[in-house]
């Protein structure tokens, strides 16, 4: 029997104080039930000491591989990158700020055949009240543009086939970028997707940057352009 491969792409950007518990936990959690995974690391120009302690870690797991930018180019830019260096079958993308559980992955693994991909939703929001505000308003408007009752858009564990992926290309180098993935698979005929329940966690530490206005600027021009 052929054993599919999972490749997980952590977007990193100056997650120091939780980047080797996630990835370690991640890791170890992995090997229970999937015998042949990568984690692929990319370090969006960080500019704390994520870099050095991902070269650590290396040493000691050999899942992972690491990528190193020397410019911050954005959330999105850092997922498509892993997406295009990905090898495997399947590609999930997790946030890599320890308000997720790579326990909840096995669920979305044992489903996976069943569906085009496998979509995350936070169970409960572990966030401020503006952070949730911001994302009931971009879920009303991602639904309407998508035309699919998509429950949490930017929910960051997703699971998705590689060869779809593929057949796609992205220009979001912001938060919009998994409104510009669901968009473009849905016009690919690809909306055969289920929607689970993931744990999310308080975030114990380091600076959350998805509510400034820049980046809400951004994520607006960025859809604009995706739409148009």
């Amino acid at each position: 029997m052929i054993q599919e491969r999972l490749s997980v792409v952590f977007p990193v950007y100056n997650e120091s104080s939780r980047i080797k518990e996630t990835i370690s936990e991640t890791i170890l959690s992995l090997r229970k039930y999937i015998k042949y995974f990568e984690i692929i690391a990319v370090n969006d120009g960080s500019i704390d000491n994520t870099q050095s302690l991902l070269d650590e870690m290396k040493l000691s797991y050999p899942e992972l591989i690491i990528v190193s930018g020397s410019e911050n180019k954005g959330y999105g830019a850092a997922i498509r990158k892993g997406i295009d260096l990905a090898l495997n079958e399947w590609i999930a993308v997790i946030d890599s700020d320890g308000q997720y559980s790579a326990d909840d992955l096995s669920g979305f693994w044992e489903r996976r055949h069943s569906f085009d991909f496998i979509l995350g939703y936070r169970r409960i929001r572990k966030d401020n009240l503006y952070r949730k505000y911001l994302a009931i308003t971009g879920n009303i408007i991602g639904r309407f543009f998508l035309k699919a009752n998509v429950k949490d858009i930017n929910c960051g564990f997703k699971l998705f086939r590689r060869c779809d992926l593929e057949k796609i290309s992205l220009i979001s180098t912001g938060g919009c970028v998994y409104f510009e993935i669901l968009l473009r698979l849905f016009k690919n005929g690809r909306n055969n997707f289920l929607q689970l329940p993931v744990e999310h966690y308080t975030r114990k530490c380091g600076i959350q940057t998805g509510g400034k206005f820049a980046i809400i600027f951004k994520i607006i021009i960025d859809g604009a352009k995706v739409i148009l």
